[in-house]
């Protein structure tokens, strides 16, 4: 079986390393949406913080420059939170992209695993048929000697 050579090696360690790629390139997006929502998280609790100190003073009482700078703040804080949820999810459509390349990925390599198992089945064969073979020529010539 020593002699045994798969002719698409080549292609299969293409496909292996694409498939590795693919794999690094899903792991690096769940890394990023998975800080995108720790961040939406933070800003979450940082909304609910701000909103509790914003009602505490109001009962305390406010001037009107105090009480613009609140609805500002509270206006960045809405436009922080929605554009993290917009990120969040074209990082969740990007993550289904890789998702459906990987398959494809590891369907090709599969491909390629089943034909070189195919492959070493016929080799096999093969050498197990050149050994009978060989066998037979033996002991056919051991036979003859024999007779002599």
């Amino acid at each position: 079986m020593s002699g045994f050579e798969f002719r698409y090696e080549q292609v299969m360690k293409l496909r292996i390393d694409q498939e590795k790629s693919v794999k690094d390139e899903l792991a690096r997006c769940v890394q990023q949406l998975l800080t995108l929502e720790i961040h939406l998280k933070n800003a979450t609790k940082d909304k609910h913080a701000f909103y509790h100190h914003v009602d505490s003073r109001m009962i305390e009482g406010v001037d009107a420059a105090e009480l613009q700078s609140f609805e500002g703040n509270k206006s960045h804080l809405k436009t922080a939170i929605i554009k993290l949820e917009g990120l969040i999810q074209k990082k969740h459509a990007e993550i289904e992209v890789v998702r459906s390349k990987l398959l494809k990925a590891t369907m090709e390599k599969k491909k390629l695993e089943k034909l070189k198992e195919k492959e070493l089945i016929i080799f096999k064969k093969e050498e197990q048929i050149a050994d009978d073979k060989l066998n037979d020529q033996i002991v056919t010539f051991n036979s003859s000697l024999k007779r002599r």
